[in-house]
């Protein structure tokens, strides 16, 4: 029982309740729009970087074959 209340009141640390209390308040005067959760830029493929994917798996596969039929 004391470790509960240890955790929940804390012991010399900051407990689950003064962490809760600073979590509202954080969340009270934090922003809507937060720069910290906008979502990332989609990534485009540019031609140049699909043909160097699609010749570096044409060289996994034939390095493959070649130490299979060996």
């Amino acid at each position: 029982m004391a470790i509960v209340k240890q955790a929940i009141m804390g012991n010399g640390v900051k407990g689950l309740a003064q962490r809760m209390n600073e979590m509202e308040e954080w969340r009270h005067t934090h922003p809507r729009v937060c720069p910290m959760n906008e979502p990332p830029n989609p990534r485009k493929a540019n031609r140049l970087g699909i043909f160097f994917a699609i010749i570096g798996a044409m060289g996994v596969v034939g390095s493959l074959i070649v130490a299979v039929l060996k």
